[in-house]
């Protein structure tokens, strides 16, 4: 199956408003160094995030999060010690998935070993209010991980997913209501 590549271009317009397109590019797949790895005990899900966290894995972790929830476990627990990156599909997708967590009472998702970099991307739009980030895992690094295999997902699919993500990104505050408009209404008429 043919996966995409999205490229979300910003560019400044001559009022100073955001104005982004979103370009859709072929690829032949993962990159092998883009992965997620899982593990799961009875009460607990963990994820290591490898490489650059893009839209190309956010279905396969809203997935495992939706297993772990309907399997009633108390939480799940991000590494992010080996991620060089993330795009804003991830991290819509991460507090989508945060904000769920919250509202099943359940328990909650939690980063942990985020790099600066990312930490600065998650500060840059408002997450680190959001997302619980937290310095010890505890077990995180005793439990056994596997790669987590990844679903191929349509073009539709993927838009929705897009789009899921950053409508829940651009409802957080004005700056990113404003940042991701254009994203969105590019999604919603795409998916129209």
């Amino acid at each position: 199956m043919l996966s995409y590549r999205y490229r979300i271009v910003n560019r400044a317009d001559r009022a100073r408003r955001s104005c982004c397109t979103v370009e859709m590019i072929p690829t032949t797949g993962h990159q092998t160094s883009d992965l997620l790895e899982v593990a799961e005990t009875a009460t607990t899900g963990y994820v290591k995030v490898h490489g650059h966290a893009t839209f190309q894995q956010a279905g396969d972790l809203r997935d495992f999060v939706h297993a772990q929830l309907a399997a009633r476990h108390s939480g799940v627990l991000v590494d992010l010690d080996n991620c060089s990156s993330v795009d804003s599909t991830f991290v819509g997708t991460l507090t989508s998935l945060t904000m769920k967590y919250r509202r099943t009472g359940l328990g909650c998702l939690k980063l942990f070993n985020v790099r600066p970099r990312v930490r600065e991307v998650l500060a840059t739009l408002g997450l680190t209010r959001v997302l619980e980030i937290c310095d010890d895992a505890g077990n995180a690094a005793a439990a056994n991980y596997s790669v987590l295999a990844t679903a191929p997902r349509s073009k539709i699919d993927i838009a929705r997913l897009m789009l899921t993500a950053h409508e829940t990104l651009a409802q957080l505050n004005e700056q990113n209501a404003v940042e991701f408009k254009n994203v969105v209404d590019y999604l919603r008429a795409k998916l129209d």
